[in-house]
């Protein structure tokens, strides 16, 4: 059996795009999103339908996604992603469906599954919190909880750093980062495992770069107009 390991999407259509294409191609038999599916880039409603419509799939929620949830209920702090992390944070907000805010809400921070006999834990940051950067060098005596020899694979996202560990028995994956790797740049990196011979291949693809500058600078553009008319109504 197959299972395709994926994390860090980001809003990228045009990446997810190439990855799901990838993941058809390879024939997986599950799909295991890490979360972290908005945030960063413009098209939420895409890559959350495209996710969605996807057979056998398991999904847990990113930081990101508790970044827009926040950001709904206070103004403040919505204000200061925006100053951290861009507007992709505030075009979320505008543009994603109902339907897709509910499903997002529905997601849990974490999630142990067992496929074909194999005990498989889901994180978004690690068991410690969904923000806890765990990187290929990261000192794992701080991580004790990502060792245990009830669970065969321990996958984890958030820091878009593609690597693979052992610890004891314990396999350690970060399928890296879909729509933003920041190790290998310009490149969508995700995962995948074998449960008959306990193996994961990383994966990187190639993807449309020009398509998501051309939107970026639409959005930017769009976005200051928008501040100076706010600003114009103010003053008047």
């Amino acid at each position: 059996m197959k299972v395709a390991i994926l994390s860090d999407v980001h809003s990228n259509i045009y990446a997810l795009e190439e990855v799901i294409k990838d993941i058809k191609n390879r024939k997986c038999d599950f799909i295991l999103c890490l979360g972290d599916y908005i945030g960063y880039y413009y098209w939420p409603n895409e890559v959350i339908d495209l996710l969605r419509s996807m057979k056998h799939t398991f999904f847990i929620r990113g930081n990101h996604e508790d970044i827009y949830f926040n950001s709904l209920q206070d103004s403040s702090f919505r204000k200061n992603i925006l100053d951290k992390y861009g507007s992709g944070n505030d075009y979320s907000i505008s543009e994603i469906t109902m339907e897709n805010r509910t499903f997002l809400q529905s997601l849990d921070d974490s999630k142990i599954i067992v496929l074909d006999g194999i005990k498989i834990a889901m994180y978004h940051g690690s068991p410690i919190d969904i923000n806890d950067y765990v990187y290929p060098d990261s000192d794992f005596t701080k991580h004790q909880t990502l060792i245990d020899d009830d669970i065969a694979l321990v996958l984890l996202g958030h820091t878009h750093h593609q690597f693979i560990s052992c610890k004891g028995s314990t396999l350690i994956v970060n399928p890296g980062s879909v729509g933003q790797a920041r190790d290998v740049r310009g490149l969508a990196s995700y995962a995948v495992f074998d449960t008959l011979n306990k193996t994961v291949i990383p994966v990187r693809l190639s993807y449309k770069h020009d398509l998501i500058i051309n939107k970026i600078n639409k959005v930017e553009k769009l976005r200051a107009k928008a501040l100076v008319s706010s600003i114009s109504g103010v003053i008047q």
